[in-house]
């Protein structure tokens, strides 16, 4: 018998940086580049057999045309789950967060009293720092939030839920 595969398609690796923080071993991020590849991606990975196929997404100003395909489920503490109805067993997914992946985890970070580690001084050096092309490795960005994590405020204890839910 056939493992579930689980595949999470993200923007950039400020979302990878996040999601591995909370995804459970084995469960695949693919990092596309641009909310515009989301789509696109969930769909080649539903051609490819993958059971549950989840994009995460910020809450751009311009929506994506390829959301009014997904139906909203829950949204809650900056969260929005939507699923795409794909006449199959397998389930495609898109988590939007708002405003944006930097903003989400500053915002979980103050309603925890989390402060930013001392080589980070301000909301825009975290912004730039989550930006970079290789901030889903940074130890101090993943012990930062790792911090966050175990205080559990509700806007990531909501998408542990939502994570928990769909894997």
């Amino acid at each position: 018998m056939r493992a579930m595969q689980i595949r999470f398609i993200v923007e950039d690796n400020g979302h990878k940086l996040l999601l591995s923080s909370f995804l459970p071993k084995g469960v695949s991020i693919q990092k596309v580049g641009s909310i515009n590849e989301i789509d696109k991606n969930i769909d080649l990975a539903l051609t490819k057999k993958v059971d549950i196929v989840v994009g995460v997404i910020d809450n751009d100003k311009r929506k994506p045309s390829f959301l009014l395909k997904y139906a909203e489920l829950q949204a809650r503490d900056n969260l929005v789950l939507m699923q795409k109805n794909t006449n199959s067993n397998q389930k495609a997914f898109v988590i939007v967060i708002d405003p944006a992946v930097d903003k989400f985890i500053m915002e979980n970070a103050e309603n925890a009293e989390i402060e930013l580690p001392n080589s980070i001084s301000s909301f825009d050096l975290f912004k730039k720092r989550v930006k970079t092309l290789n901030s889903d490795r940074d130890n101090e960005l993943i012990q930062f939030i790792s911090k966050i994590i175990r205080k559990k405020p509700a806007g990531f204890k909501t998408l542990a839920d939502i994570i928990n839910d769909i894997t």
